[in-house]
C-alpha cells in the first residue's frame, strides 16, 4: 500500500510487476518479456543524410512495440514537469517561444550536443522511472520497453519526452548558472542557447563541464558566437533586433508570388492539376511559417491575400 500510495499521490499510474505492466499495455505477459529479450526484431534501422554531412540513424519501430511506447508516453511521461528552459516536443511550447528569449541580445551562443538520442542511456533511463517509485522490476521492463542498444532509439514515440526529462538536471544547473550572470538561457532538443553581455569562453567551459556530468559532449563544429553586426539565428530564426524568418525564405517567398502576379503558374507546375495545388499549398505553407515568425510580415500576408484571389486551374 506504501507503495501504491507514493504513485497515486505523484498521479501516476500503479503498476505492481511485470506482469501487471504487460496486462495494461495489452500483451500477454511471456509474450511481450520473450519479445523484449530480442529487441533487434522490434526495429528497423535505416540511414538518412544530414544537411551537414553524415548520417543520421532513425529506427523504426514495430507497431506492437509502438503501441507499448505510446502508452508509456500518455499515462507516464507526459505527467511528468519537464523543465521550463525546456522548448521542443512540448505541447504550447515551438521554436518561436525558444527564440523570444534570445531577441535583441548582444551575444548569442548557439551549442549543439553530440550524438543527443544514442548519448541518452539505458541506464538513466531505468533510474529515471525508479526515481519515479516503480519497483526495479518495473522499471527494468519500462526501461527495455523504451530504450534500444543502451539508449534511446530516435524515430520512438516516448524517445522525445523522456530526453527532456533526462535533461531536467542540466537543465537547472545551466538556468542556475545563466541567472547568476545576468544572461539567459534555453534548450531545444539537442540545440542550447545562450545570449547576453557575457564572455563567449567561459560559458562554452561551463556548458562543456555540466554536459560532462551526464555522459554528453558538445559537437564543437557546431558552436557558433554571434555578435550584433552578425546574423544571430536561434533554430532557424533570425533574433537580432526582431524575430524573423531566414532573408533567403522571405525572398523565395517575395520571387515565386512576383512570379505569379505577372506570368502565372511556372509552366512546368500548370501541366499538372495535382502539381498546381501541391505549389499553391506549398507557397501558401511557407507565407504562414514567416507570419508564424512574425505576424507582421508584410510580404507573407501579400502572399496570401492573393493566393486567395489567383484562380489555380
Amino acid at each position: 500500500m506504501t507503495y501504491a500510495q507514493h504513485l497515486w499521490n505523484s498521479e501516476l499510474p500503479i503498476i505492481f510487476d511485470e506482469e501487471h505492466l504487460a496486462a495494461l499495455v495489452g500483451f500477454e505477459f511471456t509474450a511481450l518479456r520473450e519479445a523484449l529479450t530480442r529487441p533487434r526484431s522490434l526495429y528497423q534501422t535505416s540511414y538518412i543524410p544530414k544537411h551537414s554531412g553524415g548520417y543520421r540513424r532513425i529506427d523504426a519501430l514495430i507497431e506492437s512495440l509502438k503501441k507499448c511506447q505510446l502508452w508509456v508516453l500518455r499515462n507516464i511521461l507526459q505527467r511528468i514537469p519537464v523543465h521550463l528552459s525546456a522548448n521542443a516536443f512540448i505541447v504550447g511550447r515551438s521554436i518561436r517561444d525558444n527564440a523570444l528569449m534570445h531577441t535583441g541580445q548582444p551575444i548569442v551562443i548557439s551549442l549543439d550536443v553530440k550524438d543527443f538520442f544514442s548519448s541518452l542511456s539505458a541506464t538513466k533511463c531505468e533510474k529515471l522511472f525508479i526515481d519515479l517509485g516503480y519497483d526495479t522490476g518495473v522499471a527494468q521492463m519500462l526501461r527495455q520497453i523504451t530504450t534500444f542498444e543502451s539508449a534511446l532509439p530516435q524515430g520512438a514515440p516516448s524517445s522525445p519526452a523522456l530526453s527532456n526529462l533526462l535533461m531536467r538536471k542540466f537543465d537547472a544547473a545551466m538556468l542556475k548558472e545563466t541567472i547568476d550572470r545576468g544572461i539567459r538561457y534555453t534548450r531545444y532538443a539537442d540545440d542550447i542557447t545562450v545570449s547576453g553581455l557575457c564572455r563567449p569562453g567561459s560559458i562554452i567551459e561551463l556548458c562543456t563541464s555540466l554536459l560532462a556530468q551526464e555522459g554528453l559532449f558538445l559537437n564543437k563544429n557546431k558552436t557558433r558566437v554571434m555578435l550584433t553586426y552578425q546574423r544571430q539565428e536561434v533554430t532557424g530564426i533570425v533574433v537580432n533586433t526582431r524575430m524573423q524568418a531566414p532573408r533567403t525564405l522571405r525572398r523565395y517567398l517575395r520571387h515565386h508570388t512576383h512570379m505569379i502576379r505577372t506570368h502565372g503558374v511556372p509552366r512546368d507546375v500548370a501541366r499538372d492539376p495535382q502539381s498546381v495545388q501541391r505549389y499553391q499549398l506549398h507557397l501558401r505553407g511557407v507565407a504562414e511559417f514567416i507570419l508564424f515568425i512574425n505576424p507582421d510580415d508584410r510580404d507573407a500576408k501579400d502572399t496570401i491575400s492573393l493566393l486567395g484571389r489567383v484562380r489555380f486551374r
